[in-house]
């Protein structure tokens, strides 16, 4: 399964519900913490693991982002991980953080329709490349299993 987590300030909550209806199949879990926490959860510790696990971080960016605590947080977690991190600018947001200065970013108030296809265009086929992969791998490992037990007759 191919992973999404998704960084939003509270404010941009509807955007970041958008993105998860625009990109769920049953390939891709995208993750909002609004949607995907239960109550009793902590929220620090499950939102860490999400972005420990994930195979891709979109950032919602905007000005609420870039006074948001949680925020600011999440996107050191996942560069420090080194997350695959697809910033998207709303409406006229600031400037992304020095530390994503180098990283290409969809303008999504600029064309909106074609910059949310571009992007389930991409993860999809991200979530297809990774799904291949982890059946090249299983293969593989059956073929070696296989081999080791030939060898051992």
């Amino acid at each position: 399964m191919y992973s999404v987590f998704v960084s939003y300030a509270q404010p941009q909550l509807d955007w970041a519900t958008q993105l998860r209806k625009d990109l769920s199949n049953p390939a891709i879990l995208v993750y909002v913490a609004e949607h995907d926490l239960t109550p009793g959860d902590s929220l620090s510790s499950e939102i860490i693991r999400q972005i420990r696990v994930c195979d891709l971080f979109i950032l919602l960016w905007s000005e609420d982002a870039q006074l948001s605590h949680y925020v600011g947080k999440e996107v050191f977690l996942a560069k420090s991980e080194g997350k695959l991190i697809v910033p998207v600018l709303l409406a006229k947001a600031p400037s992304l953080p020095r530390e994503l200065g180098d990283i290409k970013y969809l303008d999504i108030a600029n064309d909106p329709a074609r910059h949310r296809e571009w992007l389930h265009s991409h993860v999809t086929a991200r979530a297809k490349s990774k799904k291949v992969s982890e059946v090249l791998t299983l293969g593989m490992l059956c073929f070696l299993a296989w081999l080791s037990l030939k060898g051992s007759e």
